[in-house]
């Protein structure tokens, strides 16, 4: 969709970006690819990210390793999360620790209902955040803050902040 066609209440990137900018905001930015390579949209946004200060500020996250490594190349100073929605394997091989690594990738953003014990052991052992998303349900803020998650994404703030 083109910003033309976005609803007058929905931001621009850019300013998403500079609201963030102006209040201090650590910002998630999700890169939606549906193509086979990266385009320029990886570029374009990270350049926005760097145009608006906001380098230690943003982590860029993907579905996509492609794009993630994209980002590494064109952006290194910009932290990495790789979005993933159901176990990321190949028979018995964990993908997860091979795309982690090619992507330098700083935090793991699963789907909530993935992680366990065994998800937070191997992200602590190499490392990385856990943010996880879409948590809408206070039993599941208490089993995630239970578990040692990072940060929660949801779209309901008063069951996010019962994790306080």
């Amino acid at each position: 969709m083109s910003a033309a066609d976005l609803p007058a209440h929905v931001p621009t990137l850019d300013a998403a970006l500079a609201w963030a900018a102006d209040t201090g905001a650590f910002v998630n930015v999700e890169i939606k690819f549906e193509g086979a390579r990266p385009d320029d949209r990886v570029h374009r946004t990270l350049d926005a990210i760097r145009a608006h200060g906001l380098s230690r500020r943003v982590i860029v996250s993907s579905f996509s390793p492609l794009v993630l490594d994209a980002a590494r190349h064109h952006a290194p100073e910009i932290e990495r999360g790789f979005l993933f929605h159901r176990a990321y394997r190949v028979g018995a091989l964990d993908l997860v620790p091979l795309v982690m690594r090619r992507v330098q990738g700083a935090a793991l953003h699963p789907m909530h209902p993935l992680i366990d014990d065994a998800l937070m052991a191997q992200a602590r052992a190499h490392g990385w955040r856990v943010n996880t998303w879409t948590v809408n349900d206070a039993a599941q803020v208490a089993r995630l803050k239970a578990l040692g998650v990072d940060t929660l994404i949801g779209d309901l703030p008063d069951v996010l902040l019962t994790a306080r």
